[in-house]
Protein backbone atom coordinates (compact mmCIF):
# COMPACT_ATOMS: atom_id res chain seq x y z
CA UNK A 1 0.00 0.00 0.00
CA UNK A 2 2.44 2.65 0.65
CA UNK A 3 4.21 1.97 -2.75
CA UNK A 4 1.09 2.84 -4.36
CA UNK A 5 -2.02 5.31 -5.04
CA UNK A 6 -4.99 3.73 -5.09
CA UNK A 7 -8.28 6.56 -6.32
CA UNK A 8 -11.80 5.80 -6.16
CA UNK A 9 -14.80 8.19 -7.51
CA UNK A 10 -18.32 8.38 -5.92
CA UNK A 11 -21.09 10.12 -7.49
CA UNK A 12 -24.23 11.50 -5.20
CA UNK A 13 -25.60 14.29 -3.30
CA UNK A 14 -24.49 15.81 0.33
CA UNK A 15 -24.52 12.27 1.78
CA UNK A 16 -21.91 11.20 -0.68
CA UNK A 17 -18.21 12.70 0.88
CA UNK A 18 -19.75 10.81 4.37
CA UNK A 19 -19.82 7.82 3.08
CA UNK A 20 -16.42 7.78 2.07
CA UNK A 21 -15.00 7.56 5.35
CA UNK A 22 -15.25 4.11 5.70
CA UNK A 23 -13.13 3.12 2.84
CA UNK A 24 -10.49 5.79 4.21
CA UNK A 25 -10.78 4.77 7.44
CA UNK A 26 -10.00 1.17 5.21
CA UNK A 27 -7.21 1.86 3.19
CA UNK A 28 -5.44 3.50 6.24
CA UNK A 29 -6.17 0.32 8.54
CA UNK A 30 -4.53 -1.72 5.05
CA UNK A 31 -1.56 0.53 5.70
CA UNK A 32 -1.75 3.72 3.51
CA UNK A 33 -0.14 6.83 5.67
CA UNK A 34 -2.93 9.09 4.74
CA UNK A 35 -5.99 9.57 2.67
CA UNK A 36 -7.45 13.11 0.44
CA UNK A 37 -10.90 13.21 0.47
CA UNK A 38 -11.34 15.98 -1.96
CA UNK A 39 -15.73 16.91 -2.95
CA UNK A 40 -16.67 19.69 -5.54
CA UNK A 41 -20.05 20.40 -6.57
CA UNK A 42 -22.31 23.08 -8.00
CA UNK A 43 -25.99 24.30 -8.13
CA UNK A 44 -25.76 27.31 -10.48
CA UNK A 45 -25.64 25.60 -14.17
CA UNK A 46 -29.09 26.37 -16.21
CA UNK A 47 -30.07 23.16 -16.10
CA UNK A 48 -30.33 23.05 -12.33
CA UNK A 49 -31.49 26.55 -11.58
CA UNK A 50 -34.20 25.01 -13.71
CA UNK A 51 -34.93 21.93 -12.07
CA UNK A 52 -34.98 23.56 -8.51
CA UNK A 53 -37.47 25.84 -9.90
CA UNK A 54 -39.67 23.48 -11.16
CA UNK A 55 -39.65 21.67 -7.71
CA UNK A 56 -40.08 24.74 -6.25
CA UNK A 57 -37.14 24.33 -4.22
CA UNK A 58 -35.66 27.59 -5.44
CA UNK A 59 -35.55 30.15 -3.18
CA UNK A 60 -36.96 34.02 -4.65
CA UNK A 61 -39.98 35.75 -3.92
CA UNK A 62 -43.05 33.58 -2.64
CA UNK A 63 -40.56 31.41 -1.63
CA UNK A 64 -38.69 32.01 1.27
CA UNK A 65 -37.59 28.70 2.81
CA UNK A 66 -36.13 27.36 -0.63
CA UNK A 67 -32.71 26.96 -1.36
CA UNK A 68 -29.52 29.39 -2.05
CA UNK A 69 -28.17 27.67 -5.10
CA UNK A 70 -23.76 27.57 -4.50
CA UNK A 71 -20.84 26.05 -5.47
CA UNK A 72 -17.71 24.72 -3.54
CA UNK A 73 -15.13 22.34 -3.55
CA UNK A 74 -13.67 21.11 -0.18
CA UNK A 75 -10.53 18.61 0.74
CA UNK A 76 -9.98 16.97 3.64
CA UNK A 77 -6.45 14.89 4.71
CA UNK A 78 -7.47 11.80 6.80
CA UNK A 79 -4.73 9.76 8.51
CA UNK A 80 -4.91 7.60 11.60
CA UNK A 81 -6.17 9.71 14.74
CA UNK A 82 -3.30 11.82 16.26
CA UNK A 83 -4.20 14.35 19.34
CA UNK A 84 -0.65 16.05 18.93
CA UNK A 85 -1.14 16.83 15.54
CA UNK A 86 -4.28 18.80 15.92
CA UNK A 87 -7.25 18.88 13.46
CA UNK A 88 -10.14 16.98 14.45
CA UNK A 89 -11.25 13.10 15.50
CA UNK A 90 -13.60 11.75 12.92
CA UNK A 91 -15.24 9.08 15.71
CA UNK A 92 -17.75 7.76 13.73
CA UNK A 93 -20.24 7.34 10.79
CA UNK A 94 -23.65 6.15 10.38
CA UNK A 95 -25.76 5.89 7.38
CA UNK A 96 -29.88 4.65 6.23
CA UNK A 97 -32.60 5.95 3.49
CA UNK A 98 -35.29 7.98 4.28
CA UNK A 99 -39.00 6.71 3.06
CA UNK A 100 -40.39 10.23 3.11
CA UNK A 101 -38.38 12.61 0.64
CA UNK A 102 -39.11 15.59 -1.88
CA UNK A 103 -40.11 13.17 -4.31
CA UNK A 104 -42.84 11.36 -2.98
CA UNK A 105 -45.78 12.11 -0.67
CA UNK A 106 -45.51 9.54 2.35
CA UNK A 107 -45.52 11.50 5.77
CA UNK A 108 -42.55 13.30 6.99
CA UNK A 109 -41.30 11.42 10.03
CA UNK A 110 -37.50 11.45 10.13
CA UNK A 111 -36.76 8.09 10.59
CA UNK A 112 -33.93 7.80 8.69
CA UNK A 113 -32.16 10.45 9.53
CA UNK A 114 -32.40 9.24 13.19
CA UNK A 115 -31.28 6.08 12.13
CA UNK A 116 -28.14 7.75 10.67
CA UNK A 117 -27.44 9.65 13.60
CA UNK A 118 -28.74 6.80 16.47
CA UNK A 119 -25.66 4.34 14.37
CA UNK A 120 -23.05 7.54 14.42
CA UNK A 121 -23.72 7.99 17.58
CA UNK A 122 -23.58 4.24 19.15
CA UNK A 123 -20.58 4.66 17.52
CA UNK A 124 -18.60 6.54 18.98
CA UNK A 125 -20.04 5.99 22.48
CA UNK A 126 -22.00 9.24 22.67
CA UNK A 127 -24.98 10.52 23.65
CA UNK A 128 -27.23 12.94 21.89
CA UNK A 129 -27.09 14.83 25.14
CA UNK A 130 -23.39 15.34 24.76
CA UNK A 131 -23.30 17.07 21.88
CA UNK A 132 -22.24 20.26 22.02
CA UNK A 133 -23.90 21.58 18.65
CA UNK A 134 -25.20 20.64 15.30
CA UNK A 135 -23.85 21.10 11.65
CA UNK A 136 -26.44 20.80 8.60
CA UNK A 137 -26.32 20.85 4.83
CA UNK A 138 -29.99 22.10 4.77
CA UNK A 139 -30.60 25.98 5.46
CA UNK A 140 -34.68 26.41 5.99
CA UNK A 141 -36.42 24.09 3.96
CA UNK A 142 -39.91 22.86 5.38
CA UNK A 143 -39.11 19.05 5.16
CA UNK A 144 -35.70 18.80 6.35
CA UNK A 145 -35.96 20.97 9.74
CA UNK A 146 -39.04 18.72 10.13
CA UNK A 147 -37.21 15.66 10.29
CA UNK A 148 -34.25 17.12 11.91
CA UNK A 149 -36.31 18.09 15.25
CA UNK A 150 -38.58 14.88 14.96
CA UNK A 151 -34.95 13.03 15.47
CA UNK A 152 -33.91 15.44 17.82
CA UNK A 153 -37.46 14.29 19.44
CA UNK A 154 -36.56 10.40 19.35
CA UNK A 155 -32.61 10.44 20.52
CA UNK A 156 -32.48 13.17 23.56
CA UNK A 157 -33.31 11.72 26.52
CA UNK A 158 -34.84 15.18 27.44
CA UNK A 159 -35.51 18.21 26.14
CA UNK A 160 -32.67 20.77 25.31
CA UNK A 161 -33.49 24.39 24.30
CA UNK A 162 -29.31 24.77 23.83
CA UNK A 163 -27.99 23.39 21.11
CA UNK A 164 -26.66 25.06 18.81
CA UNK A 165 -27.29 24.16 15.00
CA UNK A 166 -24.80 25.93 12.14
CA UNK A 167 -25.80 25.85 8.90
CA UNK A 168 -22.71 26.30 6.04
CA UNK A 169 -25.63 26.68 3.41
CA UNK A 170 -26.94 29.95 4.88
CA UNK A 171 -23.77 31.54 4.05
CA UNK A 172 -22.59 29.81 0.96
CA UNK A 173 -25.56 28.62 -0.76
CA UNK A 174 -26.39 24.70 -0.90
CA UNK A 175 -22.79 23.26 -2.57
CA UNK A 176 -24.28 19.71 -2.82
CA UNK A 177 -21.59 16.86 -2.63
CA UNK A 178 -18.73 19.28 -1.06
CA UNK A 179 -21.97 19.74 1.99
CA UNK A 180 -20.26 17.35 4.25
CA UNK A 181 -16.58 18.45 4.16
CA UNK A 182 -17.78 21.68 4.72
CA UNK A 183 -19.21 21.14 7.46
CA UNK A 184 -16.64 18.87 9.13
CA UNK A 185 -14.07 21.85 8.10
CA UNK A 186 -15.72 24.48 9.70
CA UNK A 187 -15.96 22.38 13.08
CA UNK A 188 -11.98 21.69 13.10
CA UNK A 189 -11.83 25.68 12.33
CA UNK A 190 -14.06 26.19 15.30
CA UNK A 191 -11.84 24.16 17.69
CA UNK A 192 -8.60 25.66 16.00
CA UNK A 193 -10.09 29.22 16.37
CA UNK A 194 -11.46 28.63 19.99
CA UNK A 195 -15.20 29.88 18.91
CA UNK A 196 -16.09 25.76 18.96
CA UNK A 197 -19.72 25.75 21.46
CA UNK A 198 -18.59 22.22 22.55
CA UNK A 199 -16.42 19.23 22.20
CA UNK A 200 -18.66 17.24 20.55
CA UNK A 201 -20.13 17.94 17.38
CA UNK A 202 -22.93 16.04 14.75
CA UNK A 203 -22.86 16.84 11.24
CA UNK A 204 -25.63 15.44 9.18
CA UNK A 205 -26.33 15.73 5.32
CA UNK A 206 -30.19 14.47 3.61
CA UNK A 207 -30.16 13.72 0.05
CA UNK A 208 -33.74 14.75 -1.45
CA UNK A 209 -33.92 11.60 -3.14
CA UNK A 210 -33.83 9.92 0.24
CA UNK A 211 -30.21 8.93 1.79
CA UNK A 212 -29.08 10.45 4.82
CA UNK A 213 -25.59 10.10 6.60
CA UNK A 214 -23.76 11.13 10.03
CA UNK A 215 -20.63 11.77 11.63
CA UNK A 216 -19.31 12.57 14.90
CA UNK A 217 -16.65 14.82 15.32
CA UNK A 218 -14.62 15.71 18.23
CA UNK A 219 -11.99 17.74 19.76
CA UNK A 220 -8.91 16.48 19.23
CA UNK A 221 -7.82 17.32 22.72
CA UNK A 222 -11.06 16.12 24.29
CA UNK A 223 -10.16 12.72 26.51
CA UNK A 224 -11.63 9.87 24.49
CA UNK A 225 -11.54 6.22 25.37
CA UNK A 226 -12.33 4.38 21.63
CA UNK A 227 -10.12 2.74 19.88
CA UNK A 228 -9.18 2.79 16.44
CA UNK A 229 -10.50 6.46 14.83
CA UNK A 230 -9.21 8.65 12.18
CA UNK A 231 -8.20 12.29 12.42
CA UNK A 232 -8.20 14.50 9.71
CA UNK A 233 -6.95 17.66 8.79
CA UNK A 234 -7.60 20.66 5.91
Amino acid sequence: MPNRQLTATMRGGSPTAFDALPAAARWIAEGAPHVLLCAVDCQLGALELQALRQSRRLREPGNPHGIIPGEAAACLLVSAFDAHRGGLEIASHGAAHEVATLLNDAPVRGLGLTEAIRSALVSARVDMDHVGWRLVDHADETMFVKEHDMALARLLRAPRSDVPTWQPAAFIGDVGAASGLVEIIWAMQAWARGYAPGRVALCTCSDPSGPRAAVVVRDPWADTQSGRRLKSGS
